[in-house]
């Protein structure tokens, strides 16, 4: 899966950075018939790799049948979770969604999320600060303007944006 984030606007224009995370350098946390990798931030009072640019979490949860996960995060962050496979239903404060394969939801005030799945799922959580800018977003790309968004993919069309090999 690869994911591209918006970044604060003193950031957008930081050259573009990856990093490689050992399999086993990625923290287990253990559910009820579930497993969530912490492949980024902080869960459950876990630590994991830091994000370069902002406090990001993200969980990659896998969970077998009749199994559930829980989340404990910051309130204060914003969240973003997509279905990978399977159905699976999440619950947040008052709240209940059904997750199912290529959908996503997004919610803000949550300290914990919890998952369940009665056949199985693989769910993604992205969580993190809200960055509270405006932004404008074609396709793949969001800057801060249309003019820099121009620009960003005038840049793409040019090959001057790299490539993944």
């Amino acid at each position: 899966m690869q994911v591209f984030v918006n970044l604060a606007e003193e950031n957008r224009h930081d050259a573009p950075s990856a990093f490689h995370l050992a399999a086993k350098d990625i923290p287990k946390l253990p559910g009820d018939r579930a497993t969530a990798r912490l492949v980024l931030g902080e869960s459950n009072g876990v630590a994991g790799a830091a994000a370069p640019d902002i406090p990001l979490t993200l969980l990659d949860i896998e969970i077998q049948a009749g199994g559930r996960f829980t989340h404990q995060g910051d309130s204060r962050h914003h969240a973003w979770i997509l279905g990978v496979k399977g159905t699976s239903t999440v619950s947040w404060n008052e709240s209940t969604a059904e997750l199912t394969t290529g959908k996503a939801i997004a919610f803000a005030g949550a300290i914990d999320i919890s998952f369940f799945s009665a056949q199985g799922a693989h769910v993604v959580l992205f969580r993190g600060p809200p960055l509270r800018q405006a932004f404008v977003q074609r396709g793949p790309f969001a800057m801060g303007n249309a003019a820099e968004l121009d620009a960003v993919e005038a840049d793409y069309r040019a090959g001057r944006l790299g490539s993944i090999d």
